[in-house]
């Protein structure tokens, strides 16, 4: 199970949450044998979290919504008790799912315990990228399989 998605308002959802706007939330790699799809169930709980099995260390996770968003900061949170995994990671966003832009390039490094990334780059003057249907997470380096306790789109 997975404990940590949080609303645009920064609201922690829970099991009884009704998620609204038609968010989907996805996360894919692609193994030596099958593609796996991840089921995310919210249950309000901080000892539950998502990783990916032992084999898979980049994986992608994919953001979309039906409407375009505007969106400034995206926080991630490792189950730190398993300890810091993440080295590198990647965030992107698109409009239509085909053409990706880059963002925070510089600062994509380790997640630790919890990181709020603002997409800019930079928290002098929070500058959002507007007309997001589509944002992807990938994770390029890690101790070991990524574990994820929380993840916020603001």
């Amino acid at each position: 199970s997975f404990s940590g998605w949080v609303d645009s308002e920064g609201n922690a959802l829970t099991a009884d949450t009704t998620v609204t706007g038609d968010v989907t939330y996805t996360a894919e790699y692609t193994s030596t044998v099958n593609t796996y799809t991840v089921t995310w169930d919210v249950d309000g709980k901080t000892t539950t979290y998502w990783a990916t099995d032992d084999d898979c260390e980049q994986p992608t996770l994919t953001f979309s919504w039906k409407t375009p968003q505007s969106i400034h900061a995206v926080l991630l949170q490792e189950h730190i008790a398993l300890g810091q995994r993440v080295r590198k990671f990647r965030i992107e966003t698109s409009a239509d799912g085909i053409s990706w832009q880059p963002h925070a390039q510089n600062i994509c490094t380790t997640i630790g315990y919890k990181r709020i990334i603002p997409l800019s780059g930079s928290t002098e003057g929070w500058q959002g990228v507007d007309d997001v249907r589509f944002l992807r997470v990938t994770i390029l380096d890690s101790r070991a399989c990524p574990t994820l306790e929380r993840i916020g789109i603001f």
